[in-house]
């Protein structure tokens, strides 16, 4: 069995960064006498929901359906990149439903690769094994996502590994039970703690083998690059001017300490704009 719990992010060769929370100080409370308007604010995904890719959106010619699938393993390792436990099996699951179709369709030809073990190591940055693993976490995890919702607990791939199983013989129900009682301790749900009152139920667990851990390889610097540009594509669309107004609204309904609380926003902001921009313009010194 691979161990997966790694981000997607990090197995296809990109760092996990962080976000504008720790440049932050403290959130002010929240104030209770007026309700702001916030129907302009860009509404966030559950990150329990995944969206994995559905067959029928992959359509076209097999450079078409291939450019289509990129995309979604490209914004699957965004995703999983984001600091929320929940998001991050979000992103294992659209990355399972993504990397499923390039193997059922063999679109790793189309890319000019013979084989799907090139292609694996030279553009996703890890082995045929891990390829498969995924598929298979994806699968566990889109199973079991509706414990991790009623629990508020979002369980990895290793504990999917147990509970899916249990889901598709004896039923989400039966699963929740064992789970819950895993959880009855207080501590760690790990693989242990679900096995124990599985078997107490006298409910048949099965594991799969371990496998090979997957291989790893640098990225490419301009791989990279893109993914990058992909987030702030999906920033620049979460931070757009109607986010603003909709923050100036909330100003206007708060108070003091709420225009505070944006400028603090407002300033953080700019500050990693000019970062970035400063990033972009950098070049190498010529020798004299």
């Amino acid at each position: 069995m691979t161990d997966t719990t790694e981000t997607t992010g990090n197995l296809f060769g990109l760092t996990p960064g962080g976000g504008l929370a720790g440049l932050l100080p403290g959130r002010a409370p929240k104030r209770d006498a007026v309700e702001p308007d916030t129907s302009a604010v860009p509404v966030l995904p559950d990150p329990f929901d995944a969206t994995p890719l559905q067959r029928d959106q992959v359509t076209g010619t097999p450079a078409e359906r291939l450019a289509v699938v990129k995309d979604a393993l490209r914004r699957a390792k965004l995703t999983e990149m984001e600091s929320v436990r929940a998001a991050r099996v979000r992103g294992r699951i659209e990355a399972g439903a993504a990397l499923a179709i390039l193997v059922e369709d063999e679109l790793h030809k189309e890319a000019g690769y013979a084989s799907l073990d090139e292609y694996a190591a030279t553009v996703l940055h890890m082995d045929r094994t891990a390829v498969y693993e995924f598929i298979k976490d994806g699968k566990r995890l889109a199973l079991v996502a509706p414990l991790s919702k009623s629990t508020n607990r979002p369980l990895l791939p290793a504990q999917a590994k147990v509970l899916a199983p249990i889901v598709e013989t004896h039923g989400q129900d039966k699963a929740r039970t064992v789970l819950e009682r895993a959880e009855a301790d207080g501590g760690k749900v790990t693989v242990a703690s679900l096995k124990a009152p599985a078997q107490e139920l006298e409910l048949e667990v099965t594991m799969a083998e371990k496998s090979p851990a997957p291989r790893r390889s640098a990225p490419a610097p301009l791989d990279v690059l893109e993914a990058g540009l992909l987030a702030l594509r999906d920033v620049r669309s979460a931070l757009d001017r109607a986010a603003f107004r909709a923050g100036w609204d909330a100003v206007a309904a708060g108070g003091v300490v709420d225009a505070e609380r944006l400028e603090q926003l407002r300033a953080a902001v700019s500050d990693e704009a000019r970062a970035i921009g400063a990033a972009a313009r950098w070049q190498p010194k010529t020798p004299k």
